[in-house]
């Protein structure tokens, strides 16, 4: 007997659609299960560390509260509340108590370096207009590595904004290896404004360092403007081999 065709597709359909339910139902219960055990302080800090790493894969899905209680409780080890952290810039659920919550974290008076980094970067991966706040403030501060991020994180931002807190800084940092960041994060904002401040950098700081980083920042770019392709050409003749290897593509 023939079984007709229209009746093999309605079966398959119908595997197909218990298949994603089976999984959807399998993962409910994994995310809770996670949530239980990044907060459980019993449990092995392993167990933890994964449990915390897995909420920040949930995406959409509500696992922000757990990360945040972890990062706001003073009690625990800061290596977990770093880890909290990071795993809260990948979850896209109430962004606004996320960001509350890293910037309580990050102004906490003991709060150690190591996390104090770790909420920068996060800030920056979130892309959030509110983070700009809090990253224009980092770079106030004395520790070199603070502003060092800050920079890095504003450049990962992704917005406008950030490139004239940058360059209003670049304008008074003392430490090459900031600047050079600073030069570097340029690089990821095409703009009349950037490539200028870039082709600045690249003539007139004295470290190779700078010089590198704003060379490369604007090779990245598909179109310059003159002014930055005169400042990429006259590099060729930069007293740093580092600066005029990167350069030497360029056509006189």
């Amino acid at each position: 007997m023939k079984i007709p065709l229209i009746f093999i597709v309605f079966i398959a359909i119908l595997i197909l659609g218990k298949a994603e339910i089976s999984d959807v139902a399998a993962e409910e219960p994994q995310a809770k299960k996670d949530a239980a055990t990044a907060v459980d302080y019993t449990r092995d800090t392993d167990e933890r560390i994964a449990a915390i790493q897995r909420l920040g894969t949930y995406g959409e899905r509500d696992a922000s509260g757990p990360l945040i209680a972890i990062l706001l409780d003073r009690a625990e080890e800061q290596g977990l509340r770093a880890c909290a952290a990071r795993a809260l810039g990948e979850v896209k659920a109430d962004t606004a108590e996320a960001l509350k919550a890293l910037e309580e974290v990050y102004r906490e008076p003991g709060a150690g370096s190591n996390l104090r980094y770790t909420i920068l970067m996060t800030l920056g991966n979130m892309k959030e207009h509110g983070a700009i706040v809090i990253l224009k403030d980092a770079l106030s501060d004395g520790d070199a590595m603070i502003r060092f991020k800050s920079l890095q994180a504003l450049g990962n931002l992704g917005l406008g904004d950030a490139v004239e807190i940058i360059m209003q800084h670049l304008e008074k940092e003392t430490d090459r290896l900031v600047r050079a960041e600073g030069a570097r994060a340029l690089g990821s904002y095409n703009s009349d404004v950037s490539q200028g401040c870039l082709a600045g950098l690249l003539i007139s700081d004295p470290e190779a360092v700078v010089r590198l980083n704003a060379a490369l920042s604007l090779l990245k770019f598909d179109f310059l403007m003159p002014g930055a392709e005169s400042a990429l050409k006259a590099a060729r003749e930069d007293v740093s081999i580092m600066v005029r290897e990167a350069v030497k593509g360029v056509k006189p």
